[in-house]
């Protein structure tokens, strides 16, 4: 009888609970799919249940990335559906005045089998895409008033 043993003990950082992360371990997120080697100005870690269950988790890094204000930038935000990959390259994810942040979105409620098309006209994503516009912005304003950072 064989004994099956899992190798791959890791898991979404972003699905896990904010109490049992530190911010060393969001740092060090933050580094590997962004490619800066300096940590982030700010961390914005939610859970989205209700009628739309999504997780989000964005960085506003301390230095504008070197493509910012390029026509042909790089958009930093990650689509995932359950966890699986979709993309890294739509500009629709979040308005072209937020190019500087950096994360991931992971619906549980789009396809899996989503295309560009489907993206643009889903209401589902319209709607992440408002509330995540809003909760940066409001995590901008905060830190803005904040007198240490």
């Amino acid at each position: 009888e064989r004994k099956h043993e899992q190798i791959n003990e890791a898991t979404a950082l972003w699905t896990q609970a904010k109490a049992k992360l530190k911010q060393e371990d969001y740092n060090n997120f933050y580094k590997s799919i962004s490619q800066d080697s300096s940590d982030p100005l700010l961390t914005i870690h939610t859970k989205t249940e209700g009628v739309n269950e999504y997780t989000t988790l964005f960085y506003i890094p301390k230095i504008a990335p070197m493509d910012m204000y390029r026509a042909d930038y790089q958009s930093g935000i990650k689509l995932y559906v359950k966890r699986v990959f979709i993309t890294d390259d739509d500009r629709e994810l979040l308005p072209t005045y937020l190019r500087f942040v950096r994360g991931i979105i992971d619906s549980e409620d789009l396809p899996l089998n989503v295309s560009r098309e489907i993206l643009q006209e889903n209401r589902i994503l319209a709607n992440i895409k408002q509330s995540s516009v809003k909760k940066i912005l409001s995590e901008i304003k905060k830190l803005s008033k904040d007198e240490e950072k």
